[in-house]
């Protein structure tokens, strides 16, 4: 099925490594979203890019569900034209509490705050993050689904259903993600970071494969096994 979507349909989708494998477009992606004005919290994950693209993503809180409002995702931006975008997006919705940022990138936090906003450098445990983003993935008690993604963020739906764990030779998966298919995901991860918290920071450690047996290929964000708690 993953061939043919690929190299059949032209469509890039993941394959059983997936790190979110419990993403469904069809639960999780809407067209009409609640008005940003009754959002609890309302923030921007960012991160910076050129080559890979910059992104900015739009996020709020209400009820405890998370909705992802907007994205800007744009290749080859100098920083005066991120600068420019966050401003714009900080004058339609003066909901916006803060810009989450990528905590490397202290040259265009510096930029923001000199534009006059609010910026503060994101958490990026990144195994940590994808925990928060994941637990999202289900429904509340009222069955309305805890992250709702407005179906005009394309680049990150499509980064949700093939973002990849990196896998060694015998087909096990290693215990990070591949840098790749991730822009528009790491800045939700800052966004929803700091609305949702962390709820566990495991540090990584090893286990014995034993083979080659499926029982074996193991999922890094739910096989608890491969945690330490820090």
């Amino acid at each position: 099925i993953v061939a043919r979507k690929r190299y059949v349909e032209g469509l890039w989708v993941g394959s059983e490594g997936l790190v979110f494998h419990d993403w469904d477009e069809s639960k999780f992606v809407v067209d009409e979203m609640p008005a940003i004005s009754t959002m609890d919290r309302v923030v921007v994950g960012v991160d910076e890019g050129w080559n890979h693209p910059s992104t900015q993503i739009l996020v709020g809180i209400k009820d405890d569900n998370v909705f992802v409002f907007d994205e800007f995702c744009e290749r080859h931006m100098l920083e005066v034209q991120v600068v420019d975008h966050a401003i714009q997006w900080k004058e339609q919705y003066p909901e916006i509490e803060c810009f989450m940022a990528d905590p490397s990138c202290a040259k265009l936090r510096a930029s923001m705050r000199q534009a006059g906003l609010d910026v503060m450098p994101a958490e990026n445990s990144v195994f940590s993050g994808i925990q928060t983003v994941a637990e999202r993935l289900t429904f509340d008690k009222l069955d309305r689904p805890r992250l709702s993604v407005h179906r005009s963020c394309s680049n990150l739906i499509r980064e949700f259903g093939s973002y990849e764990w990196m896998s060694r030779h015998d087909g096990t998966l290693k215990e990070s993600p591949k840098k790749e298919q991730d822009d528009c995901l790491d800045s939700l991860r800052y966004a929803m970071v700091e609305l949702c918290g962390i709820r566990k920071s495991p540090s990584i450690r090893s286990i014995d494969h034993g083979g080659l047996d499926n029982r074996y290929k193991v999922d890094p964000l739910h096989d608890e096994r491969l945690w330490t708690e820090m």
